[in-house]
């Protein structure tokens, strides 16, 4: 696939020619990060470019993100896993400090929100629903992060243009976080992500627990 079909496929989803540019430039970052070429990242990040459903972009745009989020962590050798072999397996692997992890990743759009308040103009994080579903996604996704052993594993949530994200910060989501990994108890091996791309009192909201 070319870059100009990229771009015909994120127009169909009206997507503007600012929106188009600024994924193409995550693209060329993408490249250098990860010393892949644009097709081989294409085919890592579950891109379906006959799928029109807006989850499906949603789902490649939030593993795009995602590389970037694991280069910010010291990530090192991050390896997309092309779909034809993610029955099973997880979505990235990487190295932090010569030690080997996997990650699955979800995202959470607008469509999991609550109504907008009037009182603040904008969409407020729902603690309890937001945690639920994390729970929920977290214990899907368990097979394929069970996959693979001898590793330390990651589960990143990646809030794709959340509105009410502005309305929190680190330790907020920190504190998600705690109460997630309190709930599943899963032992040690496991790492929880939020990834949301904003920055609070100069620090990056994106967070990890318990601390890599």
């Amino acid at each position: 696939m070319v870059k100009g079909d990229l771009e015909s496929y994120m127009k169909k989803f009206d997507c503007n020619d600012d929106q188009i540019k600024k994924t193409l430039e995550m693209f060329k970052g993408a490249e250098e990060i990860t010393g892949l070429a644009f097709d081989d990242i294409l085919d890592g990040i579950d891109f379906k470019p006959n799928d029109y459903k807006k989850e499906s972009l949603e789902a490649f745009l939030a593993e795009l993100r995602v590389i970037f989020f694991l280069n910010n962590i010291d990530g090192k050798e991050i390896i997309p896993i092309a779909s034809n072999n993610k029955d099973k397996s997880p979505d990235f692997s990487f190295s932090i400090n010569k030690a080997k992890f996997i990650a699955e990743v979800f995202c959470a759009t607008a469509e999991k929100s609550e109504s907008k308040d009037e009182h603040v103009g904008a969409y407020i994080l729902p603690y309890g629903k937001f945690v639920e579903y994390y729970c929920y996604i977290a214990e899907k996704k368990k097979e394929q992060l069970d996959a693979i052993t001898d590793v330390k594993k990651f589960l990143i949530c990646v809030l794709n243009d959340f509105p009410y994200s502005r309305l929190y910060c680190r330790k907020d989501y920190e504190n998600f976080l705690k109460e997630i990994v309190e709930k599943l108890n899963w032992g040690s091996d496991y790492y929880f992500s939020i990834v949301t791309g904003l920055k609070s009192n100069g620090e990056d909201d994106d967070i990890i627990y318990p601390v890599v």
